[in-house]
């Protein structure tokens, strides 16, 4: 067996596949759920939605990954489980685009390099909002032999991107897989590996990225595929060193029980949303958060988590009022900074706020809410980065918006996308991040120009 090592236990197995069967996840899917995408089943969003599709659904899994010995139904599950999308445009626009604010007194000066939901591309801009570089690169000029059955929603866009010293950018097709181009979107290598959601890199240029993969798991059910999350490490040319499955990090910590409780729940267990190397800031009050263990994020069960790349365990996770939160990273100042999505106001469900806490007692220590609370939400992505100067960059993805706020809350800086759909540009694309660059980020590549 290889959950947790060579002895995973034959009774918890049979105890997870008598709970998932009694589940009805034994059975084999119904016709229109084989045809289907999954968002069809579930209780559908407030957020309206033109084409492209709503944030959420589901795409093809590429077919090299699919078991030619599974049967129909199972492979139906597989197809629609491995690669959750998002939507190119998720929510109504607001009239204004570009920046639409900006207060030089007290932003933080700089270029801000931004993803997108419209293309598969990221671009920087000034500080009067004036786009002075792009990256672009399409899918099939990549993989120019498309998969068959595979959708063209994950391979529109950049669900990620990371901007180098060298002007070169790392970007991830969202369960597809990760490129690096150069300055000149020439590029330099890719890797058809099942990349999602986020990447870190180290000192020494290694990248770190979550990929995953739907696959049948006999050891928690022989009938119902399960889509496994993986931190793989990669060298800087895109060469894997080493994969790291995170069922099999849980199973050798003290916080096993929590992944087994998620067994029962669904097939997507973790759907982690953020990686973020650490630098040992915080190590002496957690020793756990020492330099080379790496900080992840839960959507579905609200918990972050620290991943001891070592012991290949996961050393230390919590929860607290944060709901689906994206995003968490520690600060200088020893606190956690983190995107909390869903929990931002107890009394208005349809709220985000921004929390910085103290990582040892769960203190709440600073707080970004909007008044009224409705006005900052974002369901799902979301970023945050604290500044040099002490404000926040703030990305508000489903609405398209990014905004600098003071310690004191006060709003000197707005970015609104101007890559609009639907009729009448109705609707704003998904803005994913924004990244100030810091005031010693080399910038000489920026007399090269990208290739059309």
């Amino acid at each position: 067996m290889r959950i947790g090592g060579s002895d995973f236990r034959a009774p918890l197995a049979a105890a997870l596949l008598a709970a998932l069967t009694a589940l009805g996840c034994g059975d084999p899917a119904p016709e229109s759920a084989q045809s289907a995408p999954a968002s069809a089943a579930r209780p559908k969003s407030s957020v309206r939605t033109p084409p492209p599709e709503e944030p959420g659904r589901w795409r093809r899994i590429p077919a090299h990954q699919l078991d030619p010995e599974r049967d129909a139904e199972q492979l139906a599950m597989i197809e629609r489980l491995e690669a959750i999308g998002y939507a190119s445009g998720s929510t109504e626009a607001a009239g204004a685009s570009g920046l639409t604010r900006v207060d030089p007194r007290y932003s933080e000066p700089g270029y801000t390099f931004l993803t997108s939901g419209h293309a598969p591309e990221a671009f920087l801009i000034d500080a009067a909002g004036r786009v002075v570089h792009r990256w672009r690169k399409d899918y099939r000029d990549v993989w120019s032999d498309p998969r068959p059955g595979q959708r063209d929603d994950a391979a529109g866009f950049w669900r990620r991107a990371r901007l180098l010293p060298n002007g070169h950018v790392i970007a991830i097709f969202d369960g597809l897989g990760i490129i690096e181009l150069d300055a000149a979107s020439r590029l330099v290598w890719a890797r058809a590996n099942g990349a999602h959601h986020d990447l870190d890199i180290d000192d020494d240029g290694r990248i770190y990225v979550l990929t995953r993969q739907a696959q049948m798991l006999p050891e928690i059910n022989p009938n119902v595929p399960i889509l496994e999350d993986f931190i793989e490490l990669l060298d800087p040319q895109g060469r894997p060193l080493r994969k790291l499955s995170l069922i099999e990090a849980f199973e050798r910590s003290p916080y096993a029980n929590v992944a087994r409780a998620r067994y029962e729940h669904g097939e997507d267990l973790f759907h982690v949303n953020t990686l973020t190397l650490l630098q040992g800031r915080i190590a002496e009050r957690l020793p756990s958060f020492r330099t080379g263990n790496v900080l992840i994020s839960s959507f579905p069960m609200h918990w972050i988590a620290v991943v001891d790349m070592d012991q290949e365990a996961i050393a230390w996770l919590e929860t607290g009022t944060y709901r689906s939160q994206h995003d968490p990273q520690v600060l200088d100042n020893g606190h956690l900074l983190l995107f909390d999505n869903r929990g931002g106001n107890r009394n208005q469900r349809r709220a985000s706020a921004i929390l910085e806490l103290d990582p040892v007692t769960g203190e709440e220590r600073w707080a970004y809410r909007a008044e009224p609370a409705s006005h900052f939400y974002s369901s799902t992505c979301g970023a945050v980065q604290r500044l040099p100067n002490g404000n926040t960059l703030i990305t508000e993805s489903d609405r398209g918006r990014a905004f600098e706020v003071t310690a004191e809350h006060e709003i000197v800086w707005e970015y609104r996308n101007p890559h609009r759909t639907g009729p009448d540009d109705r609707f704003i694309a998904t803005l994913f991040e924004a990244w100030r660059l810091p005031p010693d980020f080399p910038t000489d590549w920026l007399t090269v120009e990208p290739q059309p």
